[in-house]
C-alpha cells in the first residue's frame, strides 16, 4: 500500500474542520434562537451559564490543540465568536 502523506494530512484536518464547524453551528443556532426572545422572557441567568459553557469548550478545545493546529485561523473565529457573546452577557 502507498502512502500518501499529504493526503493523510487533509483527512486530519478535515476532521478537525468538521468538529469546528459542529460546535460553531451549536453556538450560533443558540444564539440565533435567544436574540428572537423578547426582553421581557430573558433570562439573564441562563445566557450566563451557556456562556460560561463555551468558555469551557472553547478552553477544552485549546487543550486539544486546535489552537496550535493547520485549522488556526478557523479555531480563532470560532473563539472571537464565542468572546463576543461572552462580552454582551453583562449589557442584559
Amino acid at each position: 500500500m502507498i502512502a500518501f502523506p499529504e493526503l493523510i494530512e487533509i483527512e486530519i484536518e478535515f476532521k478537525l474542520l468538521i468538529r469546528l464547524y459542529s460546535e460553531y453551528s451549536v453556538i450560533k443556532n443558540s444564539i440565533a434562537e435567544w436574540s428572537g426572545t423578547l426582553w421581557s422572557k430573558l433570562d439573564a441567568e441562563f445566557l450566563l451559564t451557556r456562556s460560561n459553557e463555551f468558555e469551557k469548550l472553547r478552553k477544552k478545545l485549546i487543550k486539544e490543540g486546535f489552537e496550535d493546529n493547520s485549522v488556526r485561523f478557523t479555531f480563532e473565529k470560532l473563539s472571537n465568536f464565542i468572546k463576543s457573546f461572552r462580552e454582551t452577557i453583562p449589557l442584559i
